[in-house]
């Protein structure tokens, strides 16, 4: 091959099959044209400045080192592993429950498996953000390489002795939920399943009930759709429909077990598909993992190169990201492999620079979030 064909005005150039969108176009292939993205993303057309007068060297061959053409387009890409992390009590250590979720999310092409850190007996308050039992969980759990964590605790908040008032079961709950999302975790939250009153001598009764289904509101207005999300619901009612499957009227016998599975399993389906299936930016440039021919693009699947996004805007594209401490802020970077990301922490004590037009004196601690970084590989 001697050259690599230049497009003309109107061709149809595709991209590869899976390819979702295209996102930006650096050299159009003729100075002055732009590509332009039509049926859905994954097809783009050349179509000359608007005005503009047809490019000299329309047509005929160029260099193959010559970039003609340089695009950045989302491309689908499927993982082959997932792993799911598991907090709550006795319920979820019934023999089975765990293991048949996993079970029952996994595929020809992506396995799931678990990293059950359920400790029988808690309540909301013993997990939450600092406690030895959350601390213990994030370890395994990045040991692991959890991405996402399914909560289900509020079985022993609602027993006679140990209660927990809704408006504490939310704030208990809320405080975990924080602290895995800081971590990098996606949470998933379950309602616990029906209780039958007068269950364990006596220790749960018709409040237990009660507080069970205002638990359960509870966790409804936690659920953001982003970073928690809402896990299975029907659990309850379907053990109070089948009290039989409830071998001491708390906890699931086999049939029970392999029931509550299947019903975590239907809730959390749509998340794990979104972990094993997501986007990443690539890079094509012409002479380099990218050629045309008679109109067909023809698009070596590699990646070049890495979006870095600050606010949800992308800063640049660009092989190296350097993360650089300022005057009053250190950063402490870490590789997160578990997650697939780098985590970028930021400590400042506050400004120091003498006060200017009327500010207030004193130091402005960073009590919230006040930097993101999104990294997106290519």
């Amino acid at each position: 091959m001697t050259g690599l064909q230049r497009p003309n005005r109107g061709d149809v150039i595709r991209a590869l099959p899976d390819v979702d969108q295209l996102v930006d176009v650096l050299n159009s292939g003729n100075a002055g044209d732009v590509l332009t993205a039509t049926g859905g993303g994954n097809v783009a057309t050349m179509q000359p400045p608007a005005g503009g007068a047809p490019s000299p060297d329309r047509g005929g061959f160029v260099d193959p080192t010559t970039t003609d053409l340089d695009l950045i387009y989302r491309k689908a890409t499927t993982v082959s592993a997932i792993t799911l992390g598991f907090i709550g009590d006795s319920i979820t250590l019934v023999t089975g429950v765990v293991a048949d979720v996993v079970a029952d999310l996994s595929t020809a092409s992506v396995t799931v498996s678990g990293s059950n850190q359920a400790v029988s007996g808690t309540r909301s308050p013993d997990w939450v953000s600092g406690s030895a039992h959350l601390v213990a969980a994030k370890a395994a759990f990045a040991s692991a390489g959890v991405r996402l964590v399914h909560y289900m605790i509020g079985t022993n908040d609602s027993q006679i002795g140990t209660r927990t008032t809704p408006t504490a079961y939310r704030a208990n709950v809320l405080s975990t939920c924080l602290d895995l999302i800081a971590a990098g975790y996606l949470v998933v939250l379950a309602q616990s399943p029906y209780i039958v009153p007068g269950s364990d001598s006596g220790t749960f009764d018709a409040e237990s009930d009660t507080l069970l289904q205002e638990y359960q509101a509870q966790i409804v207005t936690l659920c953001d759709g982003d970073h928690i999300r809402l896990g299975d619901v029907q659990a309850y009612g379907y053990f109070q429909a089948n009290q039989s499957q409830l071998s001491d009227g708390i906890h699931p016998n086999s049939t029970g077990a392999t029931n509550l599975a299947l019903l975590w399993a239907a809730a959390l389906q749509s998340v794990v598909n979104g972990l094993s299936n997501t986007t990443v930016l690539q890079r094509l440039t012409l002479g380099a993992n990218l050629s045309i021919s008679g109109g067909v693009l023809n698009a070596a699947d590699a990646a070049t190169a890495l979006a870095v996004e600050h606010g949800g805007t992308l800063v640049g594209t660009r092989g190296t990201v350097n993360l650089i401490d300022g005057a009053h802020a250190t950063l402490t970077v870490a590789d997160n492999a578990g997650a697939s990301r780098v985590d970028v922490t930021i400590d400042a004590a506050g400004p120091t620079a003498p006060l200017v037009n009327g500010d207030t004196p004193g130091p402005t601690p960073i009590a919230t979030a006040d930097g993101q970084f999104i990294m997106v590989p290519l």
